[in-house]
């Protein structure tokens, strides 16, 4: 195994990545399973009984970037945050797909106020979006050829800067209850049936790894029970 720029003693534990905020309570009933103990009493850290695995819970976002480059050996993470991370730049980054669950079954969706000029698809050129995913807006406008594009980077709460602060939001869709409730139409799906996948760094890939892998393994079909469930 391997860490970041060094040498892993064999007494380094192996780093595993879960996601917090909507899905912590999934997270929360994996590392029950695990029979993982708290290593910090704020709990964003955990451990296993024999001590050669830590559970990390960070925000969603990071954990591709952070598998990707090996400071974490695995991460659970949302694929809207796969595809932004993998929207940055011209290469895919190197990780390993383990295998998908469906904890939270959501769609990446472009958003514009009903009855508005700003309902066409695609939209028109220099057309401003907020959104939490500005590689990926920028990817997807450009297949579309919409050209001078104003993207607008934030943190959360698309609907509320649509149409005062941006002329359209492209963001992660659950029910869709949120944007009926701001009057916003869902005028373009760019991705479906987006779950959360089990990523593996290019130090840990499938078949280099073995001790990885079944960790891997072992994570994996829990995560699949609480969908099962």
């Amino acid at each position: 195994m391997h860490t970041p720029s060094h040498p892993q003693s064999p007494k380094e534990p192996l780093l595993v990545g879960l996601p917090k905020g909507r899905f912590l309570a999934h997270t929360q009933w994996l590392l029950a399973q695990c029979e993982a103990t708290p290593l910090a009493p704020a709990a964003l850290r955990y451990a296993s009984q024999d001590g050669t695995v830590e559970y990390l819970l960070t925000n969603a976002r990071d954990i591709p970037s952070l598998v990707a480059s090996n400071r974490l050996h695995l991460g659970l993470a949302p694929d809207e945050w796969i595809l932004e991370a993998q929207s940055r730049g011209r290469a895919p980054l190197p990780f390993d797909v383990v295998g998908r669950v469906n904890w939270v079954a959501t769609n990446l969706e472009w958003l514009a106020v009903r009855s508005s000029d700003a309902t066409q698809w695609p939209p028109s050129k220099g057309i401003s979006v907020a959104t939490s995913f500005p590689n990926l807006a920028r990817a997807l406008l450009r297949d579309e050829h919409v050209e001078a594009a104003t993207i607008l980077e934030v943190a959360g709460s698309v609907e509320a800067l649509v149409p005062r602060i941006a002329a359209i939001g492209f963001d992660c869709v659950e029910t869709g209850a949120t944007a009926d409730a701001h009057n916003l139409a869902r005028i373009h799906v760019a991705h479906s049936g987006l779950g959360q996948s089990l990523i593996a760094s290019p130090a840990a890939e499938r078949g280099r790894n073995p001790s990885v892998m079944k960790v891997a393994d072992t994570i994996f079909k829990l995560a699949q029970q609480i969908v099962e469930s």
